[in-house]
């Protein structure tokens, strides 16, 4: 890896993973039903286009991670499953009166939380009434996030017979040192059961979420992870950074952070990790993400399919995306809208039939540019400053941001073409800041992880 400490501490700053332009904390808070409605009904991509991809927020954990950043609700009462589920149920419901009547699914993800903490009669139930009276795309992708501790044979057998081709497993780390500080613990063969009976019943695509910068990690302990990864070969790697943010995750403060890795010994971690990834045949897309040349993802990318989006990296890029349940985002294009953070809240505005929002945003002109640029250098490493009806001040300003990243070799620009050069890649989040008119504006920076 052509990285060294100085550019490791130099870019590692709290910024953005660009999931969404603008980002977050620039939202409008309390979106009103009525301005959703009246967005809805000038939304030209849904009466154009049918397909549309699905997030569906589980949020439910029998045991608190003390490193988890999700919207989550500790319980050991599985009675709260059904209700939820129904819940979420009827407002697809509201959806679906609201939506075309030709509406396709061709993306879904079930994330948490622990969607592996329902049942699967519960799931299935689900997953039946979901699909009922909707088609569902013959080239679709739906996926999974599950934990290697409470997944068993009966949930991956059910995923699969209502047609989820992809898994993603909460590995972390496979030191059970790591594990214990962190509050997810699993054994290795938990995780070896998941990826190669997931394998067996057909799943095309298996992902690790690995993070560095947790306590009592280090170089030797990496290791041991890596060589664990390496037997077990998952197609994707997820290799974040951890994001300790207890000002927004009150949890997190739980975490004895007394042996943390910072510094040096955050970088030297980071560079292991990541040479072995190399070594291994991973390819390194950007925002931690790596996936091996037979993954379906490395193929989008190849060929300019990749999309980003509240779900991360996906092949499939549908104009709209609709997220159902507690805290969920849904993506249409030129607005989004986040339900209600509060399951209480949440629950309470679906049982009155309302769709409850806790924060949304309508893209202007200058928003859509922006956001354009930073989807195209983050799925394709390239974007074109050329006409683009910004005014001159902030193109002047947008290049002044480039400079360092032009000087440290991380980009060029040729004509008008602003590249993502090879040592660039993982410094991605740095790069398209420099399009993030509102950060450089307001210089938020405690809402957000490390980039590196």
């Amino acid at each position: 890896m052509d990285i060294n400490n100085n550019l490791f501490q130099k870019y590692d700053q709290p910024l953005p993973r660009y999931t969404s332009y603008p980002t977050y904390p620039h939202w409008e808070k309390k979106f009103s039903y009525d301005k959703f409605i009246s967005l809805i009904d000038n939304y030209v991509d849904i009466k154009t286009n049918s397909q549309i991809s699905i997030y569906i927020h589980l949020p439910f954990c029998e045991k608190l991670c003390h490193f988890c950043g999700c919207n989550k609700v500790i319980t050991k009462n599985h009675k709260l499953e059904l209700p939820y589920l129904q819940a979420v149920l009827k407002e697809w419901q509201i959806y679906k009166r609201i939506l075309p009547k030709n509406i396709k699914i061709k993306e879904l993800h079930l994330g948490g939380g622990t969607p592996t903490f329902f049942s699967p009669e519960n799931l299935n139930y689900f997953l039946q009434n979901l699909f009922d009276g909707v088609e569902i795309e013959n080239e679709h992708d739906f996926s999974v996030e599950a934990h290697p501790g409470v997944t068993t044979k009966s949930h991956l057998d059910i995923l699969k017979s209502n047609g989820f081709n992809r898994l993603s497993l909460g590995v972390q780390d496979f030191n059970n040192e790591v594990q214990q500080i962190i509050g997810r613990e699993q054994t290795e063969d938990d995780v070896k059961f998941c990826t190669e009976y997931a394998r067996e019943i057909g799943f095309k695509s298996v992902n690790f979420d690995l993070i560095y910068g947790l306590p009592l990690q280090n170089v030797q302990t990496i290791k041991e992870t890596f060589r664990i990864v390496a037997k077990l070969k998952p197609d994707r790697i997820a290799f974040y950074s951890y994001a300790h943010l207890p000002s927004i995750k009150p949890s997190q403060m739980k975490l004895d952070l007394s042996d943390r890795p910072l510094g040096l010994a955050k970088y030297e971690i980071y560079k292991t990790g990541y040479d072995i990834l190399g070594k291994n045949g991973y390819i390194d897309l950007g925002y931690d993400h790596f996936a091996l040349k037979s993954d379906s993802l490395y193929e989008a990318f190849t060929q300019k399919r990749l999309h980003r989006n509240f779900m991360g990296y996906t092949v499939q890029n549908t104009p709209t995306l609709i997220g159902l349940g507690v805290s969920a985002i849904s993506d249409y294009n030129g607005f989004y809208v986040q339900n209600k953070k509060s399951i209480q809240e949440y629950l309470q505005s679906i049982s009155l039939n309302k769709l409850e929002y806790e924060a949304g945003y309508c893209l202007n002109s200058i928003d859509r540019i922006m956001k354009n640029h930073i989807l195209n250098l983050s799925c394709y490493r390239n974007t074109s400053l050329a006409d683009d009806n910004i005014p001159n001040d902030v193109k002047e300003g947008i290049l002044n941001n480039l400079l360092p990243l032009l000087s440290d070799d991380l980009i060029r620009i040729k004509n008008d073409i602003l590249e993502v050069l090879p040592k660039g890649v993982p410094f991605l989040r740095n790069i398209c800041a420099c399009f993030d008119l509102n950060l450089q504006k307001n210089k938020i920076k405690n809402k957000f992880s490390q980039s590196v």
